[in-house]
């Protein structure tokens, strides 16, 4: 499942058209986030072991995150400006677990 189909299906914010919206993202520096979506397709491990692997975060911080996102549907990763955001997605959508991004002031995110 690619990045644009799941940021439609999650109704958290409208598609991105990689290439020309990089621009768009780097103009409102630091106000996207990435969020991780529940799936059944990994165990919490694995999404643990892709959450430490892919960013910066501590093994307990992304337990933390995963079980967030297992119990409530969805849970923030990480913030930041849309190019890093944008890099980051992909890395999770080449690792098939599931992704969004959102724009925080546009974005009801609980």
């Amino acid at each position: 499942m690619g990045l644009i189909k799941t940021l439609k299906d999650a109704g958290i914010t409208s598609s991105l058209e990689f290439k020309k919206d990089i621009q768009k993202l780097d103009r409102n520096f630091g106000r996207w986030v990435l969020v991780l979506l529940n799936d059944d397709d990994f165990s919490l491990s694995e999404v643990v072991n892709s959450l430490v692997k892919i960013t910066n975060l501590r093994p307990k911080e992304a337990q933390a995150v995963a079980l967030l996102a297992h119990f409530k549907g969805k849970a923030v990763i990480t913030y930041g400006p849309g190019d890093t955001i944008l890099e980051l997605a992909h890395k999770f959508e080449r690792a098939g677990i599931r992704v969004a991004i959102a724009d925080v002031t546009e974005t009801k995110l609980g």
